[in-house]
């Protein structure tokens, strides 16, 4: 009997630390330093201009947007605990996200999801990278 004791202990043990080691959420709902996961992506947009008092066409371009909605909510895009997506409504056929060869250096094979943690390893906002993968972002965005 004793021999069985201690393989079921260290299996209770090990069944504790595993589900304690599971997501937390915070008092909004979300996950502990992560944020909500919404379960799919922001609904299509019809027209080629952002919803929301989004950036003027043109020259002017280059002014701000504002993406605070409520207080305490991030001057970002983002997505509310209900599945409200707020900031992500550039159309699908949008002119500045046309790439005429979208994949002329390959294709990004660092995974996704939330099991995927990436620490920028230098570079600026024309250009940075992590695990040998190279970004930039776009001028309109630069705010």
């Amino acid at each position: 009997m004793k021999k069985l004791l201690n393989p079921v202990i260290a299996m209770v043990f090990a069944l504790a630390v595993a589900g304690y080691a599971q997501e937390h959420r915070n008092e909004h709902g979300g996950r502990v330093g992560g944020g909500y996961i919404p379960p799919h992506g922001p609904p299509p947009v019809r027209g080629g201009t952002p919803r929301q008092g989004g950036y003027p066409q043109g020259a002017a371009n280059r002014q701000q947007r504002d993406f605070r909605d409520g207080e305490g909510h991030p001057n970002a895009p983002h997505v509310h605990n209900n599945g409200e997506w707020v900031g992500h409504d550039y159309a699908r056929d949008d002119a500045r996200f046309h790439l005429e060869h979208p994949f002329e250096h390959g294709r990004f094979r660092g995974g996704f999801g939330p099991e995927h943690v990436f620490h920028l390893q230098g570079g600026d906002r024309e250009r940075f990278w992590f695990n040998n993968n190279y970004w930039s972002v776009a001028p309109f965005d630069y705010g």
